[in-house]
Formats: C-alpha cells, sequence, structure tokens
C-alpha cells in the first residue's frame, strides 16, 4: 500500500511593484506598463515638420535620436509670419484597463530675439511644448495638452532678447483600455510674427534649434502611473485524484491539479514544488507516486507581481 501525507506549510506575502526601463522602436513590441512604469529616455523615432509663409520667413526643425531633443527654429522680417515644429514619440502598451496619469517632464531652453522701432510695428513670439496621447486601434487622440513657456508681443521701442529657460511637467490623465497600445507625441513648438507699417527694419527670431549653444528641448522622462493599481495576491487552488483508503491516506498514485484566479491584473505564473526540492513552473497537471509521506507547496503570482502566500492543497489527507 503506498502512503502519502501532505503538509501545510505558511510563508509570507511579498508584494512588487516593477519599475521598467523603457527603449523601444516605434514598431517594436511596446512596453507593457503593470502597476507603474518610469520610461527613461524613450527617444527612437521622431518626424518633423516646417512651414514657409513668404520670401522673408524661414523655419526649420530636427530632432537628435540619441539624446532625445527636438529643435525648432522660426524667422519672420517685416511682414512675415512663420512656425516650425519638432517632435519625439514612441510607445506603451496597457494590460490592465485603469484610470492612468502620464507625466511628461521637459527640459527647455532657446533664444528669442526681436527688432522693433516704432509703435506702429507689431510683432510676437511664441514657444509652445505640447504632448498627445493616441490610441492606435482607433487613430483618435486620447488626449492633449499645452504649456506655454513662452510669449512676448508689441510693442516693441528698443530691441528685445531673452533666454526662456525651463522644466515643465506636463500631465495627461485618462482612462486606458486594456490590451491597447498607446503612441505618445511630444512636440516643440515655435512661432514668429512681423508685420512692419513704416519700413522700418523689423525682426523676430525664436530660436530653439542647435546652433551649437545646446538650445533644443529635451525629454527628460516619461512616468506612466495607474492611479487604481492591482495590489491583490492571486488565490491558487489545488485538486487531489487518487484512490483513498482509510484515516486519509492514498492507496494508489495521485495526481495534482493546481489552478489560479486573480482579479486584478492577471495570471503571470504559478509555481510548486515537491517535498522541498526545486521550483517548478505549473504548466499542467502532476502525479506523486512516491510512496510515504510527501509535501506539495505552490503559490502563483499575478502580471503586477503580487505574490501569494506559499500554500499547500486544502484537503490534505494524514494519518497519524
Amino acid at each position: 500500500m503506498k502512503r502519502f501525507r501532505l503538509h501545510l506549510i505558511l510563508a509570507f506575502a511579498i508584494l512588487l511593484i516593477i519599475i521598467m526601463p523603457f527603449s523601444i522602436v516605434q514598431g517594436d513590441t511596446p512596453v507593457v506598463v503593470r502597476n507603474q512604469a518610469t520610461m527613461t529616455k524613450p527617444y527612437e523615432t521622431g518626424d518633423r515638420d516646417t512651414f514657409r509663409s513668404s520670401n522673408r520667413a524661414q523655419s526649420s526643425a530636427d530632432y537628435d535620436l540619441t539624446n532625445g531633443i527636438t529643435y525648432a527654429y522660426a524667422f519672420a522680417s517685416r511682414d512675415s509670419n512663420a512656425w516650425a515644429n519638432s517632435s519625439l514619440e514612441d510607445a506603451f502598451e496597457i494590460i490592465h484597463s485603469s484610470n492612468y496619469r502620464i507625466t511628461f517632464s521637459i527640459d527647455y531652453h532657446g533664444l528669442v530675439e526681436i527688432i522693433g522701432y516704432d509703435n506702429f510695428d507689431t510683432a510676437s513670439a511664441k514657444v509652445d511644448l505640447k504632448v498627445y496621447l493616441i490610441d492606435r486601434s482607433s487613430g483618435n487622440i486620447v488626449r492633449q495638452e499645452t504649456e506655454t513657456v513662452y510669449s512676448r508681443s508689441s510693442p516693441f521701442l528698443q530691441p528685445v532678447s531673452d533666454e526662456p529657460t525651463g522644466s515643465s511637467n506636463l500631465v495627461l490623465t485618462a482612462p486606458l483600455v486594456n490590451s491597447h497600445i498607446y503612441d505618445w507625441r511630444a512636440e516643440l513648438w515655435t512661432e514668429a510674427m512681423a508685420n512692419d507699417n513704416l519700413g522700418d527694419d523689423l525682426e523676430v527670431t525664436v530660436d530653439f534649434f542647435d546652433s551649437g549653444q545646446g538650445y533644443g528641448a529635451e525629454v527628460v522622462h516619461v512616468f506612466v502611473e495607474d492611479l487604481n493599481p492591482d495590489s491583490t495576491p492571486p488565490t491558487t487552488t489545488a485538486s487531489l485524484l487518487g484512490t483513498e483508503g482509510e484515516n486519509g491516506w492514498y492507496t494508489s498514485s495521485v495526481t495534482v491539479s493546481l489552478g489560479a484566479t486573480d482579479v486584478g491584473y492577471g495570471i503571470e505564473n504559478t509555481t510548486y514544488r515537491i517535498n522541498s526540492g526545486l521550483w517548478t513552473l505549473y504548466n499542467a497537471p502532476f502525479i506523486i507516486d512516491v510512496e510515504g509521506t510527501n509535501t506539495i507547496e505552490y503559490y502563483s503570482v499575478d502580471q503586477a507581481n503580487n505574490k501569494e502566500n506559499t500554500k499547500t492543497p486544502s484537503n490534505n489527507k494524514q494519518r497519524r
């Protein structure tokens, strides 16, 4: 007769919050956002757009993938206006439907120069930082935010020279859906407008273009935070199948099946071991056929990395 005993062994629960480094190429598999994720230096793709409105206006834009810096330059003279923008973009994937807060930390440094000589001339200069969150499945903009970090307008009775420098946190809060990929884009916009009424020299330069002076706007990091994080460990149950004898002993081999459920992000994996042996990932029911007392331990981990208490089957059979 084969005899099997299952002992109850308890352990402490562990809660881990994953902080994931982030750096992917647009089009590759996006990063999966769990409880929260810090995306540091996510600069792999970008686009640019420029506009010239007349012969007296110039604009150009570029981006530095290595250092994650965007540049935009706009110049207007006499009766003209110009704008330029440059952007960086990337993506992440949500595995848990919830409300999320996405914070874009951006440092900027540029040069603005305006030359004007009388009250009849009109001129303006403007610098905007813009961020967008786009649901890739629909192409719709989920949220967008704009912050004007510099704005100046006429009259100018003397030349103006400013160096807008600073840091900004642009925050988007939105309900995001699991299994959806969200593209984000951060933009630097510059605008220059000049309207000369009396034929005087009038120039407006908004220079956030890299002229060897370190100008530009740098996306320092993008931080994605689940406002309703999963902090509940999963629950694993075991079922035993075999021929039961007297006093709680089995008289045959025992097939052990494990099943796990999770109310939050879903199950990552289930692990078990037999008689204090090596921990093994559970993929299918396993058989115990060693005669004598045997101890089975198991636990599950969810996709938020919440770990369940180690336990043994609740319907254990013992004989003293």
